[in-house]
């Protein structure tokens, strides 16, 4: 029994041994395997990162193209790369982070590299300046997307001929220093400058000069572009420049200023006499281009006309031909005109960009000067040429026409608008500060009198528009147009005009049921009047705000008013603007002529006063003289048959368009013994005009007779607000 004890111990002994042996090289193998894992990864690791090591000291590949030899160099390289083709005529170098270029760096390409490229390298700031020195055969070179700051010096380039593109565009430049520079295009857009000094570009010789998308380019000095030679093309569109001075730019044939939103004073075509073409902002800036007859009108800071041409009565009398050859012969400078009228000048060049100088290419009145102190504008036409070849073309709504053409017309605004500010505040004072009943008439003259005051300020912005751009609105029209100022004048007219008629259709309707339907009077009372008008004020609210969101445009006439019909929600809108007027104007009608038929004969025909007729007629008549001319004439143009011109229309809606705004408070409220009375009890509070007041309160507080009664019933009833 011990021995068979013995025995499977024994056998139990050795299976669980071997058993033992198969775990410990199982165990051992799956660490071997990871070991073996953990090399392959870091020699996989070493391959790659070799190579890449080899990629960056390897970095430019070159090739032959159109049997150039080109390179073309790409990485994180830090230094310039070396180059492994010799005689190389086109390098291109991007992506990597090269600081800049050292003056040696390229001495070795000699006289063969004729294009050579950096871009998007942010930290790549500079090149030295005697690096590009020796590239004799250098045609083209671009430098963009980098964080350079300083522009390069250009001086030695295209000693033997000009390059034909420099291009430092989409860089941080923000000094410009270009003088000896010979290339055909030099482009500098979408850096951070911020002023052109003068003679930068002094010995330049350069067809094509590029500044546009610097936005925070606002100055150019008088000089900035003296001393080009051979300049025939100038790009300062998506700038702030304010002023265009005229030195450096004879030779110029196209300009190009389009978005360039502040840019209002541009030199003469007498300055560009070889000009061309011009792209501008809005088709009114293409007027200054338009001017047949050359003028040289230069003001100095304080207003007053400064030349050096001797400006006798015998050279103003002369003719266009005698005028070109005394130009010719005798220049233009700018400088102060001595007091003795001898061509003389004293005190040093003015900056006529640094005083805000206008020289426009208009027609101004000749005015024989004394001295040089009396003179506020002088037109020398000096010569004729060909208008300027302009984009955007003008059109109906664009001309070159002042904001306000009539002189008739100019004074009149003014003196509509004085009028219709006078009697609408005057109104909502006495609605807002009076002691008396709060009526329903008197709710709806206080929202009268606010609609034709808004219109009244719509007149202010206009004719303060005109006086400022006077003579040269195409200056202005960008900036007046497209800017917050136009946009806010259209919506006030259209606001005012809209409320206006929905407050004086809901007044006529008032009065018709307290005339004609007395009875049903307290239908209209203070609460439902106010919940009416509430939906009054939102309707002239939207059809204000349609304009802003691209239903027609205040921005297409100078006047500010919606005349743009592009699609069929502007024509609805247009038409929906003119029907108004008309729904309102019919109302009228119907509701005055019921009340007059209303009326008894003594109450048509008062002893000793005006009729109700003559009332009726002033009010009926002054709304249908300031609708109808503009309904007839506007659903003309709808139909595509226009009647008059843009100029007559113009007119036309600044006379007649407010005069309903000027007419109706006095013809509702001032024009009523009760304003009188309001008046006078309003001054009695602030200590004047008491004994008046008084007269009234006995007057009031009299017991009223029969006969007094009935007058004052009768003056009810013909009291037509």
């Amino acid at each position: 029994m011990d021995q068979s004890n013995c025995e499977y111990d024994s056998t139990e002994w050795w299976s669980n041994l071997v058993q033992c042996s198969m775990i410990d090289e199982l165990t051992m193998d799956q660490t071997f395997k990871r070991i073996l894992y953990v090399k392959l990864l870091v020699w996989i690791f070493g391959v790659l990162w070799t190579t890449a090591l080899a990629s960056d000291r390897d970095s430019c590949k070159c090739t032959i193209i159109d049997a150039r030899k080109s390179c073309y160099c790409t990485g994180n390289f830090t230094t310039f790369p070396p180059i492994p083709m010799e005689e190389i005529e086109r390098l291109y170098m991007s992506r990597g982070r090269l600081r800049g270029i050292n003056g040696s760096s390229l001495s070795h390409f000699g006289t063969y590299l004729r294009e050579l490229s950096v871009t998007h390298m942010p930290e790549f700031t500079f090149i030295d300046h005697r690096a590009l020195e020796d590239l004799p055969m250098l045609k083209y070179m671009r430098i963009s997307h980098t964080g350079m700051s300083r522009m390069p010096t250009l001086k030695g380039l295209g000693r033997a001929e000009p390059l034909n593109i420099i291009c430092l565009e989409y860089n941080k430049i923000q000094d410009i220093q270009a003088s000896g520079v010979r290339s055909v295009e030099l482009l500098l857009g979408y850096n951070d400058i911020k002023i052109v000094k003068g003679w930068v570009f002094n010995g330049s010789e350069i067809h094509k000069l590029s500044l546009r998308g610097n936005q925070f380019l606002s100055h150019l000095s008088y000089h900035s572009f003296s001393g080009i030679k051979k300049l025939k093309e100038l790009d300062l569109s998506d700038t702030s420049v304010s002023c265009l001075p005229p030195s450096g730019l004879r030779e110029l044939e196209v300009l190009k200023m389009t978005n360039s939103a502040v840019l209002q004073t541009v030199s003469t075509i007498y300055d560009m006499e070889r000009l061309q073409r011009a792209w501008r902002s809005l088709a009114a800036h293409c007027c200054a281009f338009q001017q047949s007859c050359i003028t040289n009108t230069i003001l100095d800071k304080e207003g007053r006309a400064e030349t050096t041409v001797p400006l006798t009565v015998a050279f103003q009398q002369s003719t266009n031909s005698e005028r070109s050859t005394f130009a010719k012969n005798r220049p233009i400078s700018v400088g102060v005109l001595d007091d003795n009228s001898n061509g003389t000048t004293i005190g040093p060049p003015i900056d006529v960009c640094e005083y805000h100088v206008h020289m426009r290419g208009t027609s101004y009145p000749t005015v024989p000067p004394t001295s040089q102190w009396d003179v506020q504008q002088m037109c020398n036409c000096i010569s004729e040429r060909n208008p300027v070849d302009c984009w955007p073309k003008l059109d109906v709504l664009d001309n070159c026409e002042d904001l306000i053409t009539s002189t008739w017309v100019k004074g009149s605004v003014w003196v509509v608008l004085l009028i219709a500010l006078i009697g609408n505040v005057l109104v909502l004072i006495i609605v807002t500060l009076s002691r008396s009943e709060k009526t329903v008439a008197r709710f709806l003259t206080g929202n009268l009198a606010f609609a034709d005051l808004c219109m009244a300020v719509y007149l202010f912005l206009v004719a303060t528009m005109d006086a400022i751009s006077s003579k040269a609105y195409y200056n202005y029209a960008y900036l007046w147009q497209q800017g917050v100022g136009c946009k806010v004048a259209g919506f006030l007219t259209i606001f005012s005009c809209q409320l206006s008629f929905f407050t004086l259709s809901l007044l006529t309707v008032e009065r018709w049921f307290s005339i004609k339907r007395a009875l049903y009077s307290n239908l209209l009372d203070t609460k439902i009047t106010t919940m009416i008008m509430t939906c009054g004020w939102f309707y002239s609210l939207l059809m204000a705000t349609l304009p802003l969101l691209g239903v027609s445009s205040y921005s297409s006439a100078s006047i500010c008013l919606p005349m743009e019909i592009h699609d069929f929600p502007s024509l609805i809108y247009i038409c929906v603007l003119l029907g108004s007027g008309g729904v309102a104007f019919l109302l009228m009608c119907f509701c005055y002529t019921q009340i007059y038929l209303s009326l008894r004969q003594e109450t048509r025909h008062p002893k000793g006063g005006r009729s109700v007729a003559r009332k009726i007629f002033i009010l009926v008549a002054t709304n249908f003289f300031c609708w109808s001319p503009i309904a007839f004439f506007a659903l003309a143009a709808v139909t595509g048959h226009p009647l008059i011109s843009i100029t007559k229309s113009k007119a036309l809606l600044l006379f007649i368009y407010p005069i309903n705004s000027c007419a109706n408070p006095y013809l509702y409220v001032i024009m009523t013994k009760q304003f009188k009375k309001d008046l006078i009890m309003l001054l009695a509070r602030y200590g004047l005009c008491t004994h008046i007041a008084e007269q009234y309160r006995m007057n009031y507080s009299r017991p009223m007779s029969h006969e007094t009664y009935q007058t004052t019933v009768n003056s009810t009833r013909s009291f037509v607000v």
